[in-house]
């Protein structure tokens, strides 16, 4: 997890701005967890802050559901259910406050309106007036001490289209804005008697790591390294008003340095359409006025002047390669962020920004890639790999975990760093397993070989029917040897392997069941049989012989293959053919320094597969038939 510098702002309402610029980690300073009520007065409340990867925005956790942190808004609004309760017209006061468009009429009752806005698009809305209750916690600046309903906050109704452009996820904006009786910290204030009309915020630099809500007096306790009062260390500012936007927070400047040194303005550049600055979390960036951003830049610019900038040709080359086609080109290095979601092994949790490595490859390396694949995610035990990648900036173990799924259009499974992994079952209504599927894991090592990133297993034979195949001596072993690759739809067996293998699960397949017909070949496999004469099918697949690799460290770490993973239906199931391949030769005719095997993408269908690249070694298991890779559960918790 990267940590950076966050600032904190505690705005006292109507009176001071307060700073503090300090390297501070929330994720670890205070403990947002729902603690029971207790008896002691309130002396402020507390809530979370997270920082969107996608748009750069903050939003509240406010009774389970976020809403974009805004700052300068004059009420609280979200989505209401068609029950929702009304205001009546004669609440003059919160009617007022509202800045209402006409009124509503429900069952012949005037309802008071308000315009509740989007601050990222600027569109607006007319919505009633309603009553919602607030779950937060109170806090004594240092830990949550109770878990409280603020009941009756007034909010106002809004479409579901006011949502537009907002965060992911978000239900609502809460607006924070001075000078309003129903902004959110106006009306907390009033509700529950707090000891100061002030409030901070900690806004985090990252999506991994929360920032902070404190609303009412301190002590603002962060950590780490040492539990320290924030508040001590602030610096004060007035607060002044903007007569053309009366609920945002302004300060006055007298100027702006670079380096130390005064950025030349145009005379009353600062004073000018309400003049000094007005903070704004609606807005991800800074943005400034033509007058200033230009001298502001090119005193930027100046101040940078003796720190050397990279040539064009000092810039990290790479040679990204289709794996499907063999092709590869010449690109750069650059830097980029993925998004992603954390999780418990059950559900998403929240979604969080990586910073990554990646090559820019010209768009004609896609060739073959499947339909609107943006890319290759390289996940090779290498440095630049993805695995590595996330390991380093999120802090997690080195080791992920890859659930492949069977149908065509199903969602598998990627874990990195681990597990546990929990599924669902394949019954109708599915309820989730209570096991978690990487305790069950066989291991095996990997192993590696000189000049390859590749993931190796020591395999010491390969079994049909319980049977050792006999393969050529050191088939196996020295440069070849077994290795996984899922841009490999069905396993690729060297000739030397491949044809051993097809004649052993030929013969033993007419042992055990002599009316076994054959068919003619349908490519890519050249082994088929009419589906009518196979024994089955079953809910584990064929009845036919076992493929098994015979790994190091005897019997009870054998990977076998049923018919599942072996036979792969064809010609709308009127046949079904063996699912291993013989592997093409190198374009000189020969195979080189191929593996033996090259186990493919269909064998590791419906398994639990972690590569644990601290301890170099596979743990692998076969999913049980009343669950799939498929049935992860992808709603997100919360």
């Amino acid at each position: 997890m990267i940590i950076k510098a966050m600032e904190l702002m505690n705005l006292q309402a109507y009176s001071h701005l307060i700073f503090l610029f300090s390297t501070l980690l929330f994720s670890q300073s205070i403990d947002l967890k729902p603690v029971r009520a207790s008896s002691l007065p309130i002396q402020a409340l507390v809530a979370p802050i997270t920082k969107d990867a996608a748009t750069s925005l903050y939003t509240l956790s406010l009774s389970r559901n976020e809403y974009l942190l805004d700052l300068s808004g004059p009420l609280l609004w979200s989505p209401c259910s068609p029950t929702h309760p009304t205001i009546p017209c004669s609440s003059g006061e919160y009617c007022a406050a509202a800045a209402p468009g006409a009124p509503n009429f429900h069952d012949s009752q005037c309802t008071c309106t308000a315009r509740p806005t989007n601050p990222v698009t600027g569109d607006q809305a007319i919505g009633d007036l309603t009553l919602t209750d607030v779950d937060t916690n109170a806090t004594d600046g240092n830990t949550p001490t109770a878990e409280l309903a603020v009941h009756g906050v007034v909010s106002s109704c809004a479409p579901d289209s006011l949502l537009r452009s907002l965060p992911r996820g978000v239900t609502g904006d809460a607006g924070l804005g001075r000078g309003s009786l129903l902004s959110l910290p106006a009306q907390l204030y009033g509700k529950l008697s707090l000891s100061k009309r002030q409030f901070a915020i900690c806004l985090p630099s990252t999506a991994t790591a929360p920032g902070v809500a404190f609303f009412g007096g301190g002590p603002y306790g962060l950590m780490p390294p040492t539990q320290f009062d924030a508040g001590a260390a602030l610096s004060y500012t007035d607060l002044v008003r903007d007569p053309m936007r009366t609920s945002t927070y302004s300060i006055r400047l007298r100027g702006i340095a670079v380096n130390q040194e005064a950025v030349p303005l145009p005379a009353g550049a600062l004073d000018r359409g309400g003049g000094g600055v007005t903070l704004d979390t609606a807005l991800p960036y800074t943005v400034m006025r033509r007058d200033v951003y230009r001298p502001f830049v090119d005193a930027f610019q100046r101040s940078m002047a003796h720190v050397p900038r990279m040539p064009s040709q000092q810039q990290c080359a790479a040679y990204p390669y289709n794996p499907v086609t063999w092709r590869c080109a010449a690109a750069r290095l650059a830097h980029t962020r993925l998004v992603a979601n954390t999780t418990d092994g059950a559900n998403p949790l929240r979604q969080v920004s990586v910073r990554a490595v990646a090559a820019c490859a010209p768009r004609k390396l896609l060739a073959r890639l499947p339909r609107d694949a943006a890319g290759v995610a390289g996940l090779a035990a290498s440095g630049l790999a993805l695995p590595a990648q996330v390991a380093a900036s999120q802090r997690v173990a080195g080791k992920f975990l890859l659930c492949l799924p069977r149908n065509a259009g199903g969602e598998g499974i990627a874990i990195f760093g681990g597990g546990p992994l929990f599924l669902m079952t394949s019954t109708a209504p599915p309820v989730e397993v209570a096991s978690d599927f990487t305790s069950s894991l066989t291991y095996t090592p990997l192993v590696s070989r000189r000049g390859s990133s590749s993931y190796y297993l020591a395999v010491t034979a390969i079994a049909v029917d319980k049977a050792p195949v006999g393969l050529p001596k050191d088939a196996l072993a020295g440069g070849g040897g077994v290795v996984l690759g899922t841009t490999a739809a069905y396993t690729e067996l060297r000739p030397d392997v491949y044809w051993p293998v097809v004649g052993a699960f030929d013969r033993a397949l007419r042992r055990s069941w002599n009316n076994t017909k054959r068919v003619a070949a349908v490519a890519p496999f050249e082994l088929c049989y009419d589906s009518k004469t196979l024994p089955g099918p079953t809910r584990i697949g064929w009845l036919v012989p076992e493929i098994v690799l015979m790994l190091e460290g005897g019997r009870k770490t054998n990977w076998t293959f049923g018919g599942l993973n072996t036979m792969v239906d064809v010609n709308g199931f009127t046949a079904a053919c063996f699912g291993f391949l013989k592997m093409k030769p190198e374009k000189d005719g020969g195979y080189g320094g191929k593996p033996a095997v090259v186990l493919g993408g269909f064998q590791m269908e419906d398994h639990v597969l972690q590569f644990d690249l601290e301890k170099r070694r596979l743990g692998f298991a076969r999913l049980p038939v009343f669950t799939s890779c498929s049935n992860f559960n992808f709603t997100r918790k919360g």
